[in-house]
């Protein structure tokens, strides 16, 4: 079984001062050299569309792929990550948030307002072979939702995405740290439809599978050094 390696970021840009959410960020000169340790390492980024068909039989996959992706849809996706991703020849899957779509983020009036990507910047993104998700509708707490209002979280997001792409969606990133919740994953993956869902591993201790020669171990211990949050597919 090939085990895939999923990377999450956030922005990549430079650290505001004040923020409350230092994590959220790596700096561009930092993105670039993973980039560059990336492809010295052997390893292929895939989106996660094309994770299904590498599952399912249709193609064949990397000898060592690995999923980039980025939550909400910050602006700087567009203005700085994906200038350095086209630099090396990589995608990434990104994704939104759909009620902030061209907006910021207006629940934390207290923070930095930070744009997100608008239509524009996400078409063009897509006609450069970027894959978009969905981050459900508002960024709400699903386990904490009654199964109506997950649901209509749920497809309505898909809706507007599909609308503004054009194209299917079945991919899904639930927001917050869920290692609480398997009961409930299933649940969530039947109300939507989905065919391609991750579930986001604790960041104290996920596990990332695989590893069997010393290039391979030294890129997961580079990964556990680095202040990103871990995913996991299988």
């Amino acid at each position: 079984m090939i085990m895939l390696p999923i990377l999450m970021y956030h922005q990549v840009e430079e650290i505001p001062i004040g923020t409350r959410h230092v994590g959220n960020y790596v700096l561009p000169e930092q993105f670039d050299a993973q980039l560059t340790a990336i492809s010295r390492w052997g390893y292929v980024p895939i989106t996660l569309e094309d994770w299904l068909d590498f599952r399912a039989g249709r193609r064949k996959p990397p000898h060592r792929p690995i999923a980039l992706t980025f939550d909400d849809g910050y602006l700087s996706n567009h203005d700085i990550a994906w200038p350095l991703l086209r630099r090396h020849g990589m995608t990434a899957t990104v994704f939104l948030v759909t009620d902030l779509i061209g907006g910021t983020n207006p629940s934390n009036v207290d923070e930095r307002q930070v744009p997100r990507l608008g239509p524009a910047e996400i078409g063009a993104m897509q006609a450069g072979g970027i894959l978009f998700g969905s981050h459900t509708c508002t960024h709400g707490s699903l386990i904490d939702m009654q199964p109506t209002e997950a649901f209509l979280e749920l497809t309505r997001s898909r809706t507007i995405l599909m609308a503004l792409l054009g194209r299917p969606v079945v991919s899904l990133a639930y927001p917050y740290l869920l290692t609480h919740i398997t009961s409930k994953i299933p649940l969530c993956e039947r109300l939507l439809g989905k065919q391609a869902t991750k579930q986001r591993c604790s960041a104290a201790g996920g596990p990332i599978r695989g590893g069997r020669t010393h290039e391979h171990s030294c890129v997961l211990e580079w990964m556990r050094t680095q202040r990103w949050r871990r995913w996991v597919t299988c």
